[in-house]
């Protein structure tokens, strides 16, 4: 088994590291053991990060998840059989405790203990008495309030106008989305306590995916925050292929994409490391080298943060400005 294994994956990593020499390294020792076992990443967390991300990746029912674990444990502890509860229980334990445990975190490195611990949770849901779980159900009426309260203040604690305008026309999606979650968790929760099981789990289940899409378009309403979108489009009908791009002690990870072309990166590092190591004319290390490229014949733009840009310009670097807002600046050379 193994030997196919190695056999289907090997020749992949072989190719490419025939190619690119840096890659086994980066690949291998970087993103995996140097991830792990340090903060260099700078995606440090608590512990106790990946405790909420679950519980909310199971809504609708992440209140009743406790009790589906319990459940499971106690039903198949007397067999002395295979135990596909207690296997997902142990697969799903071992993921969330290696990572978080990880010196690197990212929500989206538990995902593989989610699908076991769904078998778990349905088969406490067709287990557990119909009345218990229309308590559980209940709850989704409180969190459906929350998301409520959290949409009603989250405007008067934006740090700007730009952000406060865009909280207020999310407002409207997120709104829509707590009153689904609401009146779909309390016709869920009758339908339980009248029996009606199955039906009851459908409404649960229709309200989250509709709540979900409700906050996927509230999200939409941030993209000018989120998303280099805007800037980009400023910048195409200036480009030629002789136009140079730089990014200043920032990188706008959307920009690259619509605009079809790669920056150099000035005074800024992150995960480039490697990348700056094989093409290091694609960086620029310090903030003071930036004038003497910029100033090179030929044309030029440059997206950068407003303290940046402010800082840049009370040095007398020449720069017209073409954009601006609280999060982003873009400016191109006169």
């Amino acid at each position: 088994g193994i030997a196919i294994f190695f056999a289907i994956a090997a020749p992949w990593f072989v190719l490419v590291s025939l190619q690119n020499p840096e890659f086994a390294q980066f690949f291998f020792i970087h993103e995996h053991f140097t991830r792990f076992l340090t903060g260099e990443h700078r995606r440090t967390q608590a512990w106790w990060y990946f405790v909420p991300i679950l519980a909310l990746g199971f809504l609708p029912w992440m209140f009743a998840l406790p009790a589906a674990v319990a459940h499971a444990w106690r039903t198949e502890r007397a067999r002395s059989t295979f135990r596909p509860l207690t296997f997902a229980l142990a697969w799903s334990g071992f993921v969330v405790v290696f990572f978080s445990a990880s010196g690197s975190k990212l929500p989206a490195y538990i995902l593989p203990a989610f699908p076991p611990l769904a078998l778990v949770l349905g088969r406490y849901l067709v287990d557990a008495p119909a009345k218990r779980l229309a308590l559980w159900a209940l709850s989704m009426a409180f969190v459906a309030l929350v998301l409520a309260w959290i949409a009603w203040t989250a405007p008067e604690d934006a740090s700007d106008d730009w952000s406060r305008a865009m909280y207020v026309a999310a407002e409207g999606w997120t709104f829509l989305g707590a009153g689904l979650l609401f009146a779909l968790g309390l016709a869920a929760a009758a339908l339980l306590w009248l029996g009606r099981r199955w039906l009851a789990l459908l409404a649960l289940a229709l309200s989250v995916v509709l709540a979900i899409e409700c906050l996927v378009q509230a999200f939409e309403k941030f993209s000018p925050r989120q998303s280099g979108y805007e800037v980009a489009q400023k910048m195409l009908p200036l480009l030629n292929p002789g136009t140079r791009l730089y990014s200043v002690q920032h990188y706008e990870q959307t920009v690259p994409f619509y605009v079809g072309r790669t920056m150099t990166i000035v005074d800024f590092v992150d995960e480039f490391e490697t990348g700056f190591a094989s093409e290091p004319q694609r960086w620029i290390a310090r903030l003071e080298d930036f004038p003497a490229a910029w100033l090179r014949p030929g044309e030029a733009l440059a997206i950068m943060q407003p303290d940046t840009y402010q800082k840049l310009r009370g040095q007398g670097l020449p720069m017209q400005l073409l954009h601006e807002d609280p999060r982003r600046v873009l400016v191109r050379k006169p």
